[in-house]
């Protein structure tokens, strides 16, 4: 393991895998290194092993990572609002599950989408910031659709009632996002592995116009685990003999 008396931190977001190991050490893998952590007691071991396969998507349980809470910001004296409407928004439940909660939304002119409940905290109210989104745009078929808001930290999911108000609010959304609209091109479920861990995680993949590819821990997952920067691949090609039983399989090569 690396010297990290001097501080430092470790990004959660980018870890494939924790193994809780022998002699009170716990492994965070990562694409580029491993991680090596060691627990003053057994019983510590157990909970810092549990509290990070939580954060890290790797729950066994089916638990669904919970994010965290952030302070909604005061709005400013020249900001006016875009948009209200009662929408629905798909978070994770005390058990696990994800359950849809019912709240009002307010775009505002600033760029934050700012919404309130009567739910219990930390649902009872907060904000997206459309303005770092890296994409929004309707999923599913007539009858079912969802809105999804890609940020690089978090995926939101909304709902409404009719369709019309969702393709509505993707236009709104859109024009307060920074950039031009981003457009999914293809999503679906891989398999994959980095260079440090060797066993193979099956991920849910979500490959942007903006030469991006997202991965989730499952379709559902509100938290992003990781993106490949497509632009930055020097290489990307078939594998003639794939691992184990499969036809097919890519390798992506980065520096």
């Amino acid at each position: 393991a690396a010297d990290v008396s001097e501080g430092g931190v470790i990004d959660l977001g980018d870890v494939d895998e924790v193994i809780k190991g022998q002699n009170k050490e716990i492994s965070i893998v990562t694409d580029s290194r491993v991680w090596q952590l060691r627990a003053d007691a057994q019983s510590s071991q157990t909970t810092w092993a549990k509290q990070l396969m939580a954060v890290c998507g790797e729950a066994t349980d089916g638990s669904v990572e919970m994010m965290s809470k952030e302070e909604t910001p005061p709005t400013a004296a020249d900001v006016t609002s875009i948009e209200v409407a009662e929408l629905k928004m798909q978070v994770p439940s005390a058990e696990g599950q994800a359950v849809w909660k019912t709240a009002t939304f307010d775009l505002l002119s600033d760029g934050l989408l700012k919404w309130k409940s009567d739910e219990a905290w930390p649902w009872d109210e907060g904000f997206i910031d459309i303005k770092k989104a890296l994409g929004v745009w309707l999923l599913g078929p007539p009858g079912w659709r969802r809105l999804d808001i890609i940020l690089p930290e978090h995926r939101w999911t909304l709902a409404a009632e009719q369709d019309e108000i969702l393709q509505k609010w993707v236009k709104l959304l859109e024009a307060v996002a920074p950039e031009k609209p981003v457009s999914e091109i293809r999503n679906g479920w891989m398999e994959k592995r980095g260079n440090v861990s060797t066993s193979w995680k099956l991920r849910f993949f979500v490959l942007l116009s903006t030469h991006e590819l997202l991965y989730f821990e499952s379709d559902r997952s509100p938290k992003c685990k990781g993106v490949i920067d497509l632009k930055e691949a020097t290489s990307c090609q078939r594998v003639d003999k794939p691992d184990q039983t499969y036809e097919f399989a890519v390798e992506g090569v980065s520096p």
